[in-house]
């Protein structure tokens, strides 16, 4: 999912270094299809009408010889330097929204009662997820644009990374290493990792740089969980003497600097869906289990009818909490059966 430039050579512009760098990366592009907008749905005097970008999905063809972890490099490689090559293009006028074969990522400058207006796909009953992720907030800290958007390729966040400097500092200092060894274990990757110069995406807000690195963990061999524990760990005098995690979070700050909040993290890879408070507990995290089966986590409760609600807890150490109210770890980890996804437009199907 493409947000192009509204100026047509510009734009024009923009899919000619997609589809070059598409080549490169061993993964033409085998379609562009225009993604349904119904601006109707925004304010007649909404400031997001002059801002509205041109979306636009690519269907990619996935190279012969690259299995699952292969292709998940291959596409890490080439939003690297998609992002790294267009940003000098085209700026903040060009933004890759969701590159993915299991997830899908829509964005607007709109109410969010009024996305699924905005973009009819979400409305047709072909469109269907095992979960959903969102988030609706206004750009508090960075200046306003739609690559600094929350960025959903991997976490969406609420709160702030104090640290940020020094964890984008540690993370850029093993950046290159982690390339190369995705091109020696796959080699018909080098012409695209060539094109590579960071792993950190430029211009980015604190969550954006988050994402990164959660993004540059897994593609090094860590699992969505794994990842989020390594760059936020627990707070170790909560974990008792031989508890595993002591281990796993040694070996970790031995390449990491811990990110610390205050933050409340919500995520998905495609198979689970996590959510996680940095060390400190300071942000609300409530998740919400139903007789039916339905889970949902947020900062807020009773803000989505969920039918008849089984359990109701805040996550969070128990020290930094009422005694009254039930608790639960810092991480929640959802994991459905693997099967193939409905995840896909009316356009565009992604298996």
């Amino acid at each position: 999912m493409f947000f192009l430039p509204f100026e047509a050579s510009l734009r024009r512009r923009c899919v000619e270094v997609v589809e070059e760098l598409a080549g490169l990366a061993g993964a033409p592009v085998l379609q562009w299809a225009e993604v349904p907008i119904n601006p109707g749905a925004l304010p007649p005097t909404s400031g997001a009408l002059r801002t509205l970008p041109v979306v636009r999905q690519a269907l990619f063809r996935r190279p012969k010889d690259l299995g699952e972890d292969g292709w998940f490099a291959c596409r890490y490689l080439l939003r690297l330097a998609l992002d790294r090559v267009l940003s000098e293009v085209a700026g903040d006028e060009f933004a890759i929204t969701s590159l993915s074969n299991r997830t899908v990522v829509y964005k607007g400058l709109a109410e969010l009662s009024k996305i699924g207006q905005l973009y009819p796909d979400l409305e047709d009953p072909q469109v269907a997820s095992r979960y959903v992720l969102f988030h609706s907030r206004y750009c508090t800290n960075t200046t306003t644009a739609w690559r600094r958007a929350q960025p959903f390729w991997s976490v969406a966040h609420n709160g702030e990374i104090s640290t940020i400097g020094g964890n984008v500092a540690w993370m850029n200092a093993i950046g290159g290493d982690l390339i190369r060894n995705l091109v020696e274990k796959h080699p018909s990757l080098s012409r695209i990792a060539s094109q590579v110069s960071s792993i950190i995406c430029s211009g980015g807000s604190d969550t954006a740089n988050l994402d990164d690195m959660v993004i540059a963990l897994i593609a090094g061999g860590m699992s969505h969980a794994q990842a989020l524990l390594a760059l936020l760990p627990g707070a170790s005098s909560g974990l008792h003497e031989n508890d595993p995690l002591r281990g796993f979070y040694k070996a970790a700050s031995v390449y990491l600097g811990a990110c610390d909040g205050p933050a409340a993290i919500v995520g998905c890879d495609g198979d689970h869906a996590v959510a996680h408070l940095d060390r400190n507990g300071l942000r609300p995290l409530w998740f919400v289990t139903t007789k039916d089966y339905a889970m949902a986590t947020s900062e807020l409760t009773g803000h989505i009818d969920l039918g008849s609600v089984e359990t109701q807890r805040v996550m969070g150490q128990a020290r930094q909490l009422p005694s009254r109210l039930p608790q639960a770890r810092s991480c929640l980890t959802m994991r459905w059966p693997m099967r193939s996804l409905a995840t896909h437009s009316l356009r565009l199907k992604v298996g």
